[in-house]
């Protein structure tokens, strides 16, 4: 079976004359009246438009943007897990509040100094 592997001309030859084309308005004077209607209670429902990118609102920056990747024994990660189950917070909280009572215990004070400079003074024990 033999197949004809060439394509059809598109006639680019042709002039076609396109001055009298004008395209077809469907909005009505009704329709901009109810779209600003809409637009305005879904503004005031808090509610921000894709279009008007200056209304939206800018989510605050978490400063926890760094990822520390080590190994551990398994049996110490669940630990740590249910250290921060028992004080209900994050496992970033958990391993700050660690750190912290570490450096309390050694009595290394310019280190805690810095800590609380980096934590902004939040884990007071």
């Amino acid at each position: 079976m033999e197949t004809n592997k060439e394509r059809a001309s598109l006639n680019l030859q042709d002039d076609f004359d396109v001055s009298d084309f004008k395209p077809i308005k469907k909005k009505h004077e009704g329709e901009t009246i109810i779209q600003e209607k809409i637009e305005q209670v879904a503004l005031d429902s808090g509610f921000v438009s894709r279009k008007n990118r200056t209304l939206r609102r800018k989510k605050q920056a978490s400063p926890y943007s760094n990822q520390m990747n080590f190994k551990c024994r398994n049996e110490i990660k669940i630990l740590f897990k249910d250290l921060s189950y028992y004080l209900d917070c994050y496992d970033h909280s958990t391993l700050e509040m660690a750190l912290l009572a570490l450096l309390e215990k050694k009595k290394l004070n310019d280190l805690i100094i810095e800590f609380h400079k980096v934590t902004d003074g939040i884990y007071e024990f």
